[in-house]
């Protein structure tokens, strides 16, 4: 999960320190999930905001358009709405969807 989320992986990075930066870099994206919903979604973004949202979370951005990247984005925030989910659905369904291609998300 650390290089789904772009963090510095060597084989020999003991657990206990890969953890906590998982961890906090969840937490990014709750807050930045959060600030994204309140000031309007992908639709709020400008093109580059939206290719940088998609690759924090794990999304290919390589050959993709930015209209595709906004759907995308915008099947995420959707899919780990924290209000529908609660806080554990939510952090569940952000680790499930982090684990796979965004193609295989569903609806």
């Amino acid at each position: 999960m650390a290089k789904v989320l772009g963090l510095p992986v060597r084989a020999w990075t003991p657990g206990f320190v890969l953890g906590p930066r998982v961890q906090r870099r969840l937490g990014f994206l709750g807050v930045d999930d959060a600030l994204l919903v309140q000031s309007g979604g992908a639709a709020a973004l400008v093109g580059e905001e939206v290719r940088l949202a998609c690759a924090d979370r794990g999304v290919d951005v390589l050959g993709r358009g930015e209209e595709e990247l906004r759907g995308v984005l915008e099947r995420w925030l959707r899919l780990t709405d924290g209000r529908r989910l609660g806080g554990e659905g939510r952090e569940r369904e952000v680790k499930r969807l982090l684990l796979v291609k965004d193609s295989e998300w569903g609806a």
